[in-house]
């Protein structure tokens, strides 16, 4: 069972709103035992509810809102996963030590997930239909990368 890590800031937004989307991409290809799936924030405070946005972007693009405790991202989180996914470059490179960590940006050749903290749900929208694009491929990539069968 490989071992996935999204990491973000704060935990409540962009890695939560991932565990989320690939949660249910195992769900739908009947790979519930696949992964394991967790996310931790550079500069979260721990036991944080996800952002209430974020929650109703997740249902808005019906995607099954999991129960969510932030957490701040400690050196074992990152030893312990098989695969680190940051939402910004700046993130990677702050985690830059570590040779299991990439950002989105470089595992789909797209772009950086913003933080969506504090601006209008429309912004929400906008990184959630992002992270599903962008997680959809990296679970594509990931399913044919260890040969795991749907």
């Amino acid at each position: 069972m490989k071992k996935i890590l999204f990491v973000c800031n704060g935990n409540i937004c962009r890695s939560p709103m991932a565990v989320c989307i690939f949660k249910n991409l195992m769900k739908k290809n009947k790979l519930k035992d696949a992964f394991v799936v967790h996310s931790a924030g550079i500069n979260a405070k721990n036991n944080l509810s996800m952002n209430d946005s974020a929650i109703k972007a997740l249902k808005t693009l019906n995607i099954p809102v999991l129960e969510h405790s932030s957490l701040r991202l400690e050196e074992k989180d990152i030893l312990c996963a098989d695969l680190v996914i940051t939402m910004t470059t700046e993130q990677k490179e702050f985690l830059s030590n570590y040779k299991n960590v990439y950002s989105i940006k470089e595992l789909v050749n797209g772009e950086d997930i913003l933080d969506p903290f504090g601006e209008d749900f429309d912004f929400y929208l906008k990184v959630c239909e992002k992270l599903i694009e962008s997680i959809t491929k990296i679970f594509n990539n990931l399913v044919e990368k260890y040969d795991i069968s749907c």
